[in-house]
């Protein structure tokens, strides 16, 4: 099967000039620049999970800062209660 001028007229069409791989390279790479440096500010894969282990144990060491004072307990909720009856007795 021979190909025809036709039939490889209509090939060529899909293709692009040498000159205007260059100029869509061009416009690719100034792209990707632009990119990489909005990026460049971002951590680390690394960074960001060390970060983040830091937070979660600080976040878990004020959590059981605050089950251990006496405000977030029940007795202390006791106690808020008894002064309160305290006060509406010696009013009365």
């Amino acid at each position: 099967m021979a190909l025809t001028k036709q039939d490889l007229n209509q090939l060529t069409k899909n293709f692009i000039t040498k000159t205007e791989f260059v100029a869509a390279k061009a416009e690719f790479n100034s792209r990707l620049d632009e990119l990489d440096e909005k990026i460049r500010h971002l951590p680390t894969k690394d960074e960001f999970y060390t970060s983040m282990d830091k937070l979660m144990k600080e976040l878990s060491t004020i959590k059981e800062e605050l089950a251990l004072t006496p405000s977030f307990t029940r007795f202390a909720d006791l106690e808020e209660r008894v002064e309160a009856l305290e006060k509406q007795i010696s009013t009365v």
